[in-house]
């Protein structure tokens, strides 16, 4: 699969290929969090200033496998974020609040997105939940009224509490995966159909 993105990228232009970014080099000003065990980082904003952020899947010769809790909560400027294979981890809140932010990569190799990860996400416009995601946070997409189009792949087993709720999407179908799905998770999807 090969998604090429006709924008600017720190004044490069690439294409996507399975979360992994070609000829378009890493956001620079991100903020890298060396984790407890000292093996990998998790990744934030810092002083990064880019509409369309490219994270990198290492940093200093270490995996990046986390988006941390907050990480780039309330960036109203992003517009895009490509997320790399090898992160497993979207933290809670992660991307809450980025109104602008358009579309986001999330990798194969995902397999918790945390709780009010996307939530407030208000031009969020499509969405694809890849096999490994186990589960969906509670409130992780809430209140993106322009998410019309939502893939979730066999794999996932929680849909967490509101988890989709105030959302813009017509049509879901969930995978025979699904075990758990929370209180109100569709709540207020207005234009849900089926």
């Amino acid at each position: 699969l090969c998604l090429c993105m006709l924008a600017t990228w720190g004044g490069a232009t690439g294409c996507a290929t399975d979360n992994n970014v070609q000829d378009v080099p890493p956001s620079k000003g991100l903020e890298y969090t060396l984790g407890e065990d000292g093996l990998s980082y998790s990744v934030s904003v810092g002083e990064c200033t880019d509409y369309a952020i490219v994270i990198p899947s290492e940093y200093e010769g270490k995996p990046v496998t986390a988006i941390a809790g907050g990480g780039f909560k309330d960036c109203v400027r992003i517009t895009h974020a490509d997320i790399p294979r090898g992160v497993t981890v979207i933290g809670e809140q992660s991307f809450s609040g980025c109104t602008k932010l358009l579309y986001v990569t999330i990798p194969t190799s995902a397999t918790v997105i945390g709780d009010n990860a996307f939530s407030d996400c208000a031009s969020l416009r499509k969405i694809d939940i890849p096999e490994n995601v186990v589960s969906i946070g509670v409130g992780a997409f809430e209140n993106c009224g322009k998410l019309a189009e939502v893939t979730v792949a066999d794999g996932v087993t929680v849909i967490g509490d509101r988890a989709f709720s105030d959302c813009g999407f017509e049509n879901l179908t969930l995978p025979n995966s699904v075990v758990s799905i929370g209180d109100n998770a569709f709540d207020n999807c207005a234009k849900l159909k089926s």
